[in-house]
């Protein structure tokens, strides 16, 4: 199964998957960040109570909208920047840290890897007479770290929650496109003071990660049953 079916896959089986999996209870993202510059290396660090994760990944892998928008000519003055940021399953590969118990295939198919689904939402305006610089506005952030457990490797949902400000560096575009924007650099910095969000996409999120762990024991061989 190539990289975008098995997106497309995940994202069909988010919407009708169902498990009575036990969900630990969330947790708050007290520091880390997203940070994207114009080599197009995406990083993504995220620590909590007990808990850490680092990855990486290039926004077209799963969808970063200011990369999208623009870092071709189309953000002006005048406009707003979406800020959402989404990446699921192998998407985003990684190591997290648990209570001490490290997961260093985070992201991978196998039945011992861990999952995660990160998405960070917000909306930023450009000024009317902005020509170039940072500019700054508050994100949402949710997400889910997916865990396997017992001799099955059933996956034990960790949600996370946090919110902090996203900063966004323009230069202007150049002679041949007036007044455009493009995007050089962009940081999501966590702020522990911050008011998280309500996690009412949790089960959505929860769903999506039942549909890649669906998804790669599909992948595994079966085993033979026992004379």
């Amino acid at each position: 199964m190539t990289r975008t079916l098995f997106r497309y896959a995940a994202a069909l089986v988010c919407f009708v998957a169902m498990t009575s999996t036990a969900r630990a209870a969330s947790i708050q993202i007290l520091d880390g960040r997203l940070t994207w510059t114009h080599d197009d290396a995406l990083r993504i660090s995220l620590q909590g109570d007990a808990f850490t994760f680092e990855g990486g990944s290039h926004p077209s892998a799963g969808i970063f909208e200011p990369w999208n928008l623009c870092t071709l000519p189309e953000c002006l003055p005048g406009t707003t920047v979406d800020l959402l940021a989404r990446f699921l399953g192998n998407d985003l590969p990684g190591t997290a840290t648990f209570h001490g118990t490290p997961y260093t295939s985070v992201g991978g198919l196998g039945m011992e890897a861990a999952q995660m689904f990160v998405e960070f939402t917000g909306s930023l305006a450009i000024p009317t007479l902005f020509a170039g610089g940072v500019l700054t506005a508050p994100f949402q952030f949710e997400g889910q770290f997916a865990y396997p457990e017992g001799p099955f490797f059933e996956l034990t949902w960790l949600g996370l929650l946090g919110s902090g400000t996203a900063s966004l560096t323009f230069r202007p575009w150049g002679p041949d496109f007036p007044g455009a924007l493009s995007l050089t650099a962009a940081v999501y910095d966590f702020d522990p003071a911050a008011p998280v969000p309500e996690p009412w996409s949790m089960l959505l999120i929860g769903t999506s990660l039942a549909g890649v762990a669906a998804l790669r024991r599909r992948r595994q061989p079966r085993q033979p049953a026992d004379a």
